[in-house]
């Protein structure tokens, strides 16, 4: 049953009707957080966190001025939990570990940053200056030999690792693991690395793949019957330049947002002249999610060079510069990952048979004794992952480049996980 709207309780005077108002104003925060976790954020309306809390929107109005608001307030009280942990941190292990905890007190703001971070957003804004604090304080808790842009980058590595893995395993993406467990690891991976030594990198060698093979795709598109695909040069060049701007236009406006009118301007066609060959942007976009899919399988995330090591630069290296080919559709696949959809259930499906050959190639690596044993190899995958994903995300989506290349991103990388930072 609802409550009566806020209104001041006079037998019990301006104390409790204050306190009145902030068991209805945490119910609320309460219920978006809940609903963002379980519907995603786009599909939250204000009448379900109102009725899930059991008030008005009345009462919902008196606190908030909507949903973008209830958002930026549970956003703005976890970036001061998550500061003050750091700061209090003294070491990587608890640092890693407190911000898991947090995570998973907060994993419905994580699922609908997954829906919300946009470029160009104040969202974002208020992300990427967030993210400046937790890196500074990451650093202070870095090995003391890493100096200058060195400690930068290796601080947003950590960081952008955690970001993603802590989103993935409170969506239900990875198992849930004891977060001193998680932190205890990580640390031991930034004093001593996965490989022993630090010449895993050293080989010139071409990659080669590890003995696995991926024979499963998640994206299919097909000509429809009210339309056709390009029967001359002159056709397939237009239709070529309609990808091309349909991934320019996601990149910069979102899929949401985005419009076939929108992706004709930029293409410098007609809407008529997409229509003759995609049935809506939808359908579009499928046929760049079957492509990218096709590329991102190609670039073998779980190789081996000739030494038996897995070549980290060179496939981080490989993998940002998909990212950036592909940006718009990497945009728009994140912005679509909504709990229980179809694109979250392809997200995870590839992600995790990546993932599996990926550990197939580390546990080579420890029978062979080239990675150290105590490492918990599942987790250092999913790990090593999650950099990749939350890096290029970052990087490449948010534009947050700090300064840097790809080279100098996947060379601490490789630093990291060939015999540590310390």
């Amino acid at each position: 049953m609802a409550e009566a709207d806020d209104q001041p309780d006079v037998g019990r005077g301006h104390t409790a009707a204050t306190a009145h108002g902030e068991r209805s104003r945490r119910a609320l925060l309460s219920a978006a957080e809940e609903r963002y976790r379980s519907h995603g954020y786009e599909a939250t309306r204000l009448a379900d966190i109102t009725s899930d809390a059991e008030l008005t929107t009345g009462s919902l109005y008196r606190h908030f001025t909507g949903k973008d608001d209830i958002l930026a307030v549970l956003f703005d009280e976890h970036r001061a939990r998550l500061d003050h942990a750091l700061d209090t941190a003294a070491s990587i292990a608890s640092a890693c570990s407190a911000w898991i905890e947090l995570g998973r007190a907060h994993r419905g703001l994580l699922r609908s940053a997954q829906e919300t971070l946009r470029p160009r957003q104040p969202q974002t804004q208020r992300w990427s200056l967030a993210r400046d604090g937790w890196e500074q304080r990451m650093a202070k808790l870095l090995p003391a030999r890493l100096v200058g842009p060195s400690r930068t980058v290796a601080a947003a590595i950590i960081v952008d690792g955690l970001e993603y893995y802590t989103l993935a395993e409170t969506s239900g993406w990875f198992e849930v693991r004891d977060a001193d467990h998680v932190g205890g690891q990580i640390e031991q991976l930034v004093r001593d690395g996965m490989y022993d030594d630090p010449i895993g990198d050293a080989s010139p060698s071409r990659a080669v793949l590890a003995g696995v093979q991926l024979d499963r795709t998640y994206f299919s598109w097909s000509v429809s019957d009210n339309q056709v695909l390009p029967a001359s040069g002159r056709g397939q060049k237009t239709w070529d330049r309609i990808r091309e701007a349909a991934t320019e236009v996601f990149a910069t406006l979102g899929f949401r947002a985005a419009t076939v009118a929108d992706i004709a301007e930029a293409a410098g066609v007609s809407s008529a002249t997409i229509y003759r060959y995609f049935e809506d942007k939808e359908d579009l976009l499928l046929n760049l999610l079957t492509a990218t899919e096709h590329e991102l399988v190609e670039r073998r995330m779980y190789q081996l060079d000739a030494a038996g090591r897995h070549p980290v630069q060179e496939v981080y290296e490989g993998f940002m510069q998909l990212h950036r080919d592909r940006a718009g559709v990497f945009l728009a696949w994140s912005e679509l990952n909504t709990p229980g959809s179809t694109y979250e259930r392809a997200w995870i499906d590839l992600h995790d048979i990546l993932m599996t050959q990926m550990v197939k190639v580390w546990r080579r690596g420890q029978r062979n004794g080239l990675i150290t044993k105590n490492l918990d190899v599942q987790l250092m995958t999913e790990f090593y992952g999650s950099i990749h994903e939350r890096s290029a995300y970052a990087r490449v989506a948010l534009g947050r480049e700090l300064g840097v290349t790809d080279r100098d991103v996947g060379g601490m990388l490789a630093q990291l996980y060939n015999g540590g930072l310390s």
